[in-house]
């Protein structure tokens, strides 16, 4: 039997009573919701108007607006096939969790690659709950572009599902309520300002504990479209509120103060108290989850023409790393995702010593490092040498983590690291050679019993 491989299941924390959705500072993070469906409606009024992207003549000569997908590379859309086809060999008896959560990785990853039309071409086969969260975010996607009667029609069939879980004695209540959030989300920008608040109101308090990268990059989307007021309003929810917070919630919270960071960055005193709330005041939070909202703040310096400030973010990082005993598949992960922040800060000398002495650490701990865990070790330095412009490197490493994934007799994992690996190297840019690319198609056709 494999071991266990880590899951996007949610850790449950049950959270804070909330009677009242509009008081100025709930203790539950529905607030946020419901600030993210204002932003939404803001968002589709500022855009009428305005020509979306992929429109087609109407019979009277006027633009009708229309859902398509951004150019991009041939061989990134035949990466989330490949991923996806890979995903869909998850036999549903008795890896239907498996099979929705790959392939609901490759749908999420077309959307951050703009393409909709792509993941509403993979949507239909979705296992699971996971496939209305895949039509809702189309929804979104269509009701954004202004292709309304596209949008309505993706969200009936959100609400298909979504009445299936209802329905399913069995089944988890954050399920149907990440559902619920992204139809209010499309609702919202639809203008159906009434039907996004009564699907908002029968979300359960406790689903907002979950921590669910999903659900947690939906809510912190909406600070793109937050005004000065708001982010202020927001900072002081959070600060009266997060010792409160279940653990999902305190997610949310830390990668909504990075987005109002990076958003409002030219405001030198929310800054001060933003960072001050990320690397002092909250700073029980889980160590990865903290790192996970600070270093985009490197990148926000870097766009403002601020370099040694991202340096001293970087610096903060690692001292905060360093108060820590991290295992390998943790270590070197995070070794690489500092070296391509050393690399926006113009320190690439640096960066690349500590690839090097990185890959040292994953080949002298190998043989200590669980079978399941090395694709995902080694991935990010294999990226990281690729954003260093070190494409060959960069494919080498690839195919270095796919052959390690390939020790485990199991197709499960082995599924898991082909299918995170496509979505990696498409929403890198990263080309596979032929050799690899030849490589990745005999381990999607090799996957087959025993699972």
């Amino acid at each position: 039997m494999a071991a266990a491989r880590r899951h996007d299941t949610p850790f449950l924390v049950a959270g804070p009573e909330c009677s009242d959705l509009m008081t100025p500072y709930p203790k539950s993070i529905l607030f946020v919701v419901t600030l993210s469906l204002a932003a939404c409606q803001r968002e589709a009024e500022a855009n009428k108007g305005n020509t979306p992207s992929g429109v087609t003549a109407g019979a009277a000569g006027e633009a009708k607006p229309a859902l398509a997908d951004e150019p991009i590379a041939g061989y990134q859309r035949e990466l989330l096939q490949l991923a996806f086809d890979a995903a869909s060999k998850f036999p549903s008896d008795p890896h239907s969790k498996n099979r929705g959560r790959a392939q609901d990785l490759v749908v999420a990853a077309s959307l951050r690659l703009q393409q909709p039309l792509l993941a509403l071409h993979f949507a239909p086969d979705v296992e699971g709950w996971r496939r209305g969260v895949a039509f809702a975010d189309v929804a979104w996607c269509a009701a954004k572009a202004g292709d309304d009667k596209r949008a309505r029609s993706l969200v009936k069939l959100a609400r298909r599902v979504l009445q299936e879980q209802v329905g399913d004695a069995n089944a988890q209540q954050w399920r149907a309520d990440k559902i619920r959030v992204k139809i209010a989300r499309a609702l919202a920008t639809l203008g159906d300002d009434a039907k996004s608040r009564d699907e908002l109101g029968k979300v359960a308090p406790d689903s907002t504990g979950a921590v669910d990268a999903g659900w947690t990059m939906t809510l912190a989307d909406r600070v793109k479209a937050m005004t000065r007021e708001e982010a202020g309003a927001e900072l002081q929810r959070i600060t009266d509120t997060f010792l409160a917070q279940a653990l999902g919630e305190q997610f949310t919270s830390l990668m909504l103060l990075s987005g109002i960071h990076g958003q409002f960055f030219g405001d030198e005193k929310l800054r001060a108290e933003l960072e001050e709330r990320l690397f002092v005041r909250f700073h029980k939070l889980p160590t990865k989850l903290r790192l996970d909202a600070i270093a985009p703040l490197v990148g926000h310096y870097v766009d403002n023409g601020d370099r040694n400030g991202g340096r001293d973010i970087i610096v903060k990082m690692t001292e905060l790393m360093s108060q820590f005993q991290f295992r390998t598949e943790e270590r070197i992960p995070l070794l690489a995702r500092i070296g391509e922040l050393r690399k926006k800060c113009g320190d690439e000398g640096r960066a690349q010593e500590e690839f090097v002495a990185a890959l040292k650490d994953y080949h002298e701990s190998r043989d200590a490092l669980v079978n399941i865990y090395r694709c995902e070790t080694l991935r990010p330095l294999a990226l990281a040498w690729h954003a260093f412009g070190d494409a060959e490197r960069a494919n080498d490493l690839v195919a270095l983590a796919l052959e390690e994934s390939q020790e485990n007799p199991n197709s499960r994992p082995r599924c898991d690291d082909l299918v995170e690996t496509c979505i990696a190297l498409a929403e890198h840019e990263l080309e596979p050679s032929a050799e690899l690319w030849q490589r990745m198609r005999e381990i999607s056709e090799g996957l087959s019993t025993p699972w």
